[in-house]
């Protein structure tokens, strides 16, 4: 999946696709400054270099990649529950990325989002409010009037919280915010396993043999075997994965 590098901070959601309960994680943009901090404003953006040692061109998938790497080995977790790991082993989750434009509101949403559902039990996390590690602001929080309305609207959609919430996350968007939906996370099925499988491609090609003699066969189907009674004519292949 291409993620958008550029936004200054990301959200994501793991919807536990069996009952409904949510990880919520926020990160910022580690490849973006701030020149100042004052209450009431998020400052002047400053970009890395692309040739900075420090640069990280791909963080958002680098930073997805680490919290699902933490997910399938238990451990002692400073945000996520004991609870999250027992559903991890058996559960699939829905997973969403939430891009924002002006620092600290992606800090600001999950701490808004992750407060109520502490309220009714619905999330997997620990810790309740959060700031950025890397452009703290003194800014006041900001308040999202569609997430707002997804709060005030779960308890009418208590026996179907996995459908309503990625329905509603899967297209959020209002004023510098939106949403994508990313692949389904899994113990089986996540960016390590993914990664994994990946790896295992680059290591193996593909080859076409002929189904009566075994000589291999062209991208044309066409056998050139010299000993084949089809040889010169279009035969059944059989396709194995070898290694290169």
């Amino acid at each position: 999946m291409n993620y958008n590098n550029n936004c200054t901070n990301v959200v994501f959601l793991w919807i536990n696709q069996k009952n409904g309960k949510i990880m919520v994680n926020a990160r910022a943009n580690p490849n973006i400054t701030l020149s100042s901090n004052k209450i009431g404003t998020t400052g002047k953006i400053q970009n890395k270099s692309k040739t900075s040692s420090t640069y990280k061109e791909n963080w958002i998938y680098e930073v997805k990649k680490s919290y699902e790497q933490d997910m399938n080995i238990k451990r002692k977790s400073r945000s996520m529950s004991d609870e999250f790991y027992l559903d991890f082993v058996t559960d699939t989750f829905s997973t969403i990325v939430i891009y924002f434009t002006n620092e600290q509101e992606g800090f600001d949403f999950r701490n808004q989002l992750v407060d109520a559902l502490l309220l009714l039990d619905l999330t997997y996390n620990k810790k309740k409010d959060i700031t950025s590690q890397i452009n703290p602001t003194n800014n006041v929080p900001r308040t999202f009037n569609q997430l707002t309305t997804i709060i005030n609207s779960i308890s009418y959609n208590l026996n179907d919280l996995s459908n309503f919430f990625e329905k509603v996350f899967n297209t959020y968007s209002e004023y510098g915010v939106y949403s994508e939906p990313c692949e389904n996370t899994s113990i089986t099925n996540n960016e390590i396993t993914r990664e994994m499988l990946e790896k295992a491609k680059i290591k193996t090609t593909t080859k076409r043999f002929c189904k009566y003699c075994g000589v291999e066969v062209s991208t044309t189907g066409i056998c050139s075997g010299f000993n084949c009674d089809y040889s010169g004519e279009k035969v059944e292949v059989i396709i194995m994965e070898l290694a290169k």
